[in-house]
């Protein structure tokens, strides 16, 4: 039976169907099948970038004008380098982000990084690095975990000290230390973070000296035989994440800033100890409790490439 058939034979049934409630059929003209939208028409956009390596600030300024919406546009670090004069920068590696450290967008270990066009004019940031760096940026690649744990650019952090054990807050920040020349473990990383250079910054350790809650622990414990802790910490009834050194295997404030520093590192890569075959501290150039250049390349570079949206493979 057809449909006129049956709508003629459901209102003599009386069955108080009620037509609303039928299928509509060829209700679009044609025959019948939904026509997409079609998509919008290209437009031509004005985009400006700003080019900088990552630890040393502004390098070059470029606009590209009259790029066509949905298209796609590639920059490479070797073109970069060669057209600006950028000289000693990691030759794989560059990073994409909206103006002012914004929202995420390309990140390549392999030479080129890549661009949708907008619809509308804007500005972009495009990051290189120092090539210095080169080795330990490999081994950050590697962690599938970096700043997971973390979850944010800006963590909070707080003191807790475990099994009797204490020591001095200002290992950790608060003021200049006559020990090493220079500041604790947070504020040596929050200084790197926010660049004198630049109007924006890379993240930010909020740091709680007293006891509280937040995204890790920091202090001082007995660490059963070990120098220093760092993952899991705690009594097994209270357990948190935290990284804890022990001031009585190692009384000198220069070290305990030297390990404090390798510590943060690791607990946001992942809970990762050690970087490659020596103490993490040692692999940043912190012997002395204060960061080398390499040392500062490659937390920045673990900022700069976080992208919020990132799901690891397992």
């Amino acid at each position: 039976m057809d449909r006129r058939g049956f709508l003629r034979a459901a209102g003599k049934a009386g069955t108080g169907i009620a037509l609303g409630s039928l299928p509509l059929i060829n209700s679009c003209k044609g025959n019948g099948i939904m026509t997409p939208e079609p998509p919008p028409k290209p437009v031509p956009v004005n985009l400006d970038f700003k080019v900088y390596n990552h630890t040393q600030g502004l390098q070059a300024q470029f606009s590209q004008n009259n790029a066509m919406s949905g298209s796609t546009l590639t920059f490479s670090v070797s073109d970069i380098a060669s057209r600006y004069g950028i000289r000693n920068v990691d030759p794989v590696r560059i990073v994409i982000r909206k103006a002012n450290f914004g929202a995420y967008v390309d990140y390549s270990n392999q030479g080129t990084a890549k661009l949708g066009v907008p619809r509308e004019n804007a500005s972009f940031d495009i990051f290189l690095f120092n090539a210095a760096g080169s080795q330990l940026y490999a081994w950050g690649d590697a962690q599938r975990w970096v700043l997971r744990l973390v979850a944010s650019t800006s963590p909070v952090v707080y003191r807790q000290d475990e099994g009797g054990r204490t020591g001095e807050e200002r290992v950790w920040g608060g003021e200049f230390l006559p020990e090493t020349g220079n500041l604790g473990v947070f504020d040596q990383y929050n200084e790197l973070l926010h660049p004198a250079w630049a109007n924006f910054s890379y993240g930010n350790f909020e740091r709680i000296p007293d006891r509280g809650s937040g995204t890790f622990s920091y202090g001082f414990a007995d660490c059963n035989g070990a120098d220093s802790l760092m993952g899991y910490v705690g009594p097994p009834t209270a357990r948190r994440i935290g990284l804890e050194i022990d001031p009585i295997i190692v009384p000198r404030i220069k070290d305990q800033v030297a390990l404090g520093l390798g510590l943060v590192l690791e607990q946001i890569a992942g809970q990762v100890p050690d970087i490659g075959d020596q103490r993490t501290y040692k692999s940043l150039g912190a012997t002395e409790g204060v960061l080398s250049q390499v040392g500062k390349d490659e937390i920045a570079y673990l900022f700069v490439k976080y992208d919020p949206n990132y799901v690891p493979r397992l």
